[in-house]
């Protein structure tokens, strides 16, 4: 059985020039696709690029990030991997690249084929002028335009391997050939969280468990930093109008608690 399942947008937090990425003094994080921030290659460049904007002799520690760096740090980022100029050309066959990397270094993740649309659509909004601000839309847009994420606090562990192994077994039985349609994503979702324990048959959601989950996710990469949203999350999921619908539930829910941590 194929284990590609889950594309998992990352927060990569960084609070030392060391090993360590992560300040818990930070208001808040550099957002950085998956793309180009879940190996030791990109760990290295992105602390690069903050020994560059933020110098040793100059800042003390830890480093407090303004929120205006954010988008000329993704520049950095993105040129370093060659996917954008200094001028701020993008570089499409450089980005699929760092793609088959990140899936190489990951199959659980399946990547959407949406980093020529993100560039069309942002050479035609006259960003030349602000190289920083546009590699950040672009970056934002190919995080967006992810194919079926999963909130990362469900998919970094052994566990989560198997419970998504167990849905997809469930609902593509052995012998088929696993060919996971869009409408598929509320389901496979839905079947992740009611595994864990976080949503029951249903659709009743338990916080205790969810947050639970949200401390394992942090032990296993403390670099992800996470916000107790899980009750903002809940009221959204209640409110929507497809609450009777559980599938559609889970998906609400799970996209609410994954927007939280990508959102600057």
């Amino acid at each position: 059985m194929k284990s590609c399942l889950i594309a998992v947008s990352f927060i990569l937090s960084v609070g030392c020039y060391k090993n360590k990425f992560l300040s818990q003094n930070l208001d808040s994080e550099p957002s950085l696709s998956i793309l180009y921030a879940r190996d030791k290659k990109s760990d290295v460049v992105t602390n690069e690029c903050l020994m560059e904007m933020y110098p040793k002799n100059l800042y003390k520690y830890p480093l407090h990030i303004d929120r205006n760096d954010v988008s000329c740090i993704i520049h950095c980022v993105l040129k370093k991997f060659g996917i954008m100029t200094n001028d701020g050309v993008i570089n499409i066959h450089n980005y699929y690249r760092r793609v088959q990397a990140i899936h190489r270094y990951d199959p659980r993740v399946l990547i959407s084929d949406v980093g020529e649309t993100c560039a069309q659509n942002i050479n035609g909004m006259n960003l030349d002028h602000d190289v920083c601000k546009k590699a950040k839309v672009f970056n934002d847009c190919t995080q967006l335009g992810t194919y079926s994420r999963i909130s990362v606090m469900y998919a970094h562990d052994k566990t989560s391997d198997l419970i998504a192994e167990q849905c997809l077994t469930e609902m593509y039985p052995k012998g088929k050939k696993v060919d996971l349609q869009e409408s598929d994503e509320s389901c496979i979702i839905f079947c992740v969280l009611k595994k864990f324990g976080i949503m029951n048959v249903n659709g009743q959601i338990n916080l205790d468990i969810y947050r639970k989950r949200v401390q394992i996710a942090h032990q296993l990469d403390n670099r992800s930093v996470m916000g107790d949203n899980g009750a903002s999350c809940v009221e959204s999921a209640e409110a929507t109008q497809h609450k009777q619908d559980v599938c559609k539930k889970a998906k609400v829910f799970n996209d609410c608690t994954h927007l939280y941590r990508i959102l600057l």
